[in-house]
């Protein structure tokens, strides 16, 4: 099953990240992470981007010409999927039962 994701959702989904990525900021252990990040080996991958915001988002995509929309569904039809997934199931039963 796809998801519809029609246009005007890109537009929610960019303000869903610019909020996560402003409580971030307020985090001491995500400022900390940061700080790993960047006395770290810069050729590591945990060095990488970690999160964005709106302008990464929105206006670094602009100049670029990419449609992000596009992106987007390219990015879920190639890593949403059951193969490359894992459940994960907690609770008091045994497993039969769970």
């Amino acid at each position: 099953v796809s998801p519809l994701f029609p246009p005007a959702a890109t537009g929610r989904e960019l303000n869903a990240i610019e909020s996560e990525h402003s409580k971030n900021l307020q985090t001491d252990s995500w400022r900390s992470s940061q700080v790993l990040k960047l006395r770290g080996n810069q050729d590591h991958p945990y060095a990488k981007f970690g999160t964005g915001n709106r302008y990464t988002l929105e206006q670094n995509v602009k100049e670029s010409k990419i449609d992000l929309r596009e992106e987007l569904l390219k990015f879920h039809d190639k890593y949403y999927s059951a193969n490359v997934m894992t459940l994960a199931v907690l609770g008091r039963e045994d497993l039969d039962a769970l």
